[in-house]
């Protein structure tokens, strides 16, 4: 008889690092960018990263969040048919 498994949501946790590690090396590429071009800050040059920001960073981490949701959705029904096949 097989069982039914329900798979918690704690196994997003495991793509949490993964996330968190692409966003803070996100955030120091930018400091760095700002950094190099700003110099002593300059207010367009603070503008147009801003710019960059909005144009490129959010696109950014909306590709990043669907994969995220993709890999999760795929994982969970690995896990189930994993548990599926070992239970049988």
């Amino acid at each position: 008889m097989k069982e039914v498994v329900s798979i918690d949501s704690h196994e997003m946790i495991c793509f949490l690092p993964m996330c968190l590690s692409i966003l803070l090396s996100s955030i120091i590429t930018f400091g760095l960018v700002l950094f190099l071009t700003a110099g002593p800050v300059v207010w367009w040059t603070v503008k147009m990263m801003l710019e960059f920001v909005w144009n490129v960073g959010i696109p950014y981490l909306m590709i990043i969040v669907i994969l995220w949701i993709i890999t999760w959705i795929q994982t969970k029904r690995f896990m189930k048919q994993v548990h599926t096949y070992y239970s049988e």
